[in-house]
């Protein structure tokens, strides 16, 4: 007696499955799924110091766009110093993901020092909410400001809290060491410099150390001067900004010696709003035309994701490849030389790119839950009546496939479909949401027939079924 039709099902919708993915999977490869082309060498490293400006909140939004040589735009300030930055230099999207999504200032600079996500339990971060509700010593607030001791020419780390981040690290899966940045740095014979206690936990190495520490130039704080006085022996310099505080950033850079690299990010969420942030390299001597970022853990044009900023930070710094296994990260690299003058435009092409990529970001990010949960809704309730329908038929004359199978097979394939929705601009629409929808739902479609269209749905070793009404 020929195999059972349900079985024959079963074993069809297991092969439209393996399809489905070993064709995403295909189209990674050959670069149809979001990615950019291949990035060139990276550049050659700095010639003066890097200096890492970390601004928390620093969207896109909050950069204004270059003032034209007609005069229109945005009035000279302090502030129009950093679209100046962006329209020289490299431009990006920057993903700001530790291991919550809502990164904190204090989680962003300990991933940067380790290469790899981490988590702190300084108050307003995540993990002190965890550690306010397990009921321990979370009565008092873990304070950036309390948390860094100044000791000669440097500092440390308070020991209980490193102690306890590291053991955290520890138990988690992603093989996070701290201090990974200043250990590599002092392996090179040199150093990193902190200026306010924020930027202390990226500086500091495996002990809780930071070679080189000081306060009131530069950084956060009432007594902070506008630039810091950069120390002499240390090539990487870490600041921190006020949220959202742009003149700052215009201040910082107006002090700085001028062979020094500058890499403004947005290192941390304000308000537990996950957006993605606006991330600006500018090399020493860079002029017109910038160019957008990409790097090879993203391989997107303008999109750049917060572990990339330690390799890009040790690759400026002249450290040699290959970093170790703890830096996840790949160096961020120029996608493609601007293509218009920055002095004859508003906002050059790559400027424009990264605006649009994070805005798109950010709105996939409170959009695509309640996208996929529609989409997800829908297929299950066709699932529901294909099954209902399905028992009420009678069995044992030839028919079509079940709709059971077909429907199960569109719910298998909607993690696939949204993937591959990714290289669509659909946020540049006039209903970004709406389009988002449309194209995982079209694109479920396509994938659930190409897994029912050939031969390759049929159990291979038997002959062909026949499906029960």
């Amino acid at each position: 007696m020929a195999r059972s039709g349900q079985g024959r099902g079963a074993t069809g919708l297991a092969l439209g499955v393996l399809l489905v993915w070993l064709l995403a999977a295909v189209l990674a490869a050959v670069g149809v799924a979001p990615r950019a082309q291949a990035p060139p060498a990276a550049p050659p490293p700095a010639p003066g110091p890097v200096v890492v400006v970390g601004v928390p909140g620093l969207t896109w939004d909050l950069v204004p766009a270059l003032q034209d040589g007609n005069g229109d735009g945005p009035a000279p300030s302090a502030a129009s110093a950093l679209p100046t930055l962006a329209a020289e230099g490299g431009a990006a999207a920057l993903v700001l993901r530790g291991i919550h999504e809502t990164t904190c200032a204090a989680d962003a600079w300990l991933t940067l020092g380790a290469g790899q996500r981490a988590a702190t339990d300084v108050d307003g971060c995540v993990d002190a909410e965890l550690r306010d509700g397990a009921g321990t010593d979370g009565s008092v607030p873990v304070l950036p400001e309390d948390l860094v001791e100044p000791q000669g020419d440097g500092a440390v780390v308070d020991a209980a809290s490193w102690a306890r981040w590291t053991n955290q690290a520890a138990r988690r899966s992603l093989g996070t060491e701290l201090g990974t940045l200043a250990d590599q740095m002092l392996g090179d014979g040199s150093c990193v410099a902190a200026y306010d206690p924020l930027a202390a936990l990226a500086a500091a190495d495996a002990d809780g150390r930071v070679s080189a520490y000081r306060t009131g130039a530069g950084g956060q704080g009432d007594d902070a001067s506008p630039s810091p006085d950069l120390v002499a022996d240390c090539s990487v310099h870490l600041l921190s900004t006020a949220p959202a505080d742009t003149e700052a950033v215009a201040e910082i850079v107006e002090g700085l010696p001028d062979d020094a690299t500058v890499v403004v990010a947005g290192l941390g969420h304000v308000e537990e709003r996950a957006e993605a942030m606006a991330l600006v390299v500018h090399a020493a001597g860079s002029s017109e035309g910038g160019s957008a970022l990409t790097s090879g853990s993203t391989q997107q044009r303008s999109l750049v994701q917060l572990t990339d900023l330690t390799a890009t930070v040790l690759h400026l710094a002249g450290v040699e490849e290959p970093f170790p296994d703890a830096v996840a990260g790949q160096p961020a690299v120029a996608v493609e030389e601007g293509s218009r003058d920055a002095a004859d435009v508003p906002d050059p092409g790559h400027v424009e790119d990264a605006r649009a990529l994070a805005a798109g970001i950010t709105l996939a990010k409170a959009g695509a839950p309640w996208v996929l949960g529609a989409v997800a809704a829908v297929l299950l309730v066709l699932l529901v009546v294909s099954v209902v329908r399905g028992r009420r038929q009678r069995t044992g004359s030839r028919t079509r496939i079940p709709g059971t199978a077909v429907v199960a097979t569109a719910v298998m394939a909607i993690p696939v479909a949204t993937f591959l929705t990714g290289p669509v601009p659909w946020w540049e629409l006039p209903l970004p949401v709406t389009a988002l929808a449309v194209g995982v739902l079209v694109m479920v479609g396509l994938l659930t027939a190409l897994s029912w269209a050939g031969p390759w749905r049929w159990y291979p070793w038997a002959r062909r079924p026949s499906w029960p009404r």
